[in-house]
């Protein structure tokens, strides 16, 4: 259960901008992502169960920036009918980057 929760929540988003990015063949993605999900799964069990903050900040920090990442593709994905793939993810990338930079730029200050 938890490793779907990853694929979906961390994995999956990361799949499609990859997708729209670089052109990758749709059924090698999808299963290199699901491959990546449960080491991936496992990393966040631990991280999130350790009292070590050295292992929670990042799987933290990639909880948050895939959360982020989800709303931005959610966003741009309408922009398929309009623009090519290519551009919609940069499109996506660039909104991304500077979504996630102003939430560290108000966290920090």
């Amino acid at each position: 259960m938890a490793t779907a929760v990853i694929w979906l929540a961390i994995s999956l988003p990361l799949t499609v901008l990859s997708l729209w990015l670089f052109a990758l063949p749709i059924k090698a993605a999808l299963l290199t992502s699901i491959a990546l999900s449960l080491p991936l799964a496992f990393f966040m069990w631990v991280a999130v169960q350790s009292a070590n903050l050295v292992y929670k900040w990042p799987a933290l920090q990639l909880l948050g920036l895939s959360t982020i990442l989800i709303s931005v593709l959610l966003f741009t994905a309408p922009l398929h009918f309009f623009l090519p793939s290519l551009t919609v993810g940069l499109i996506a990338l660039a909104c991304w980057l500077a979504v996630s930079l102003f939430a560290v730029y108000s966290a920090v200050n």
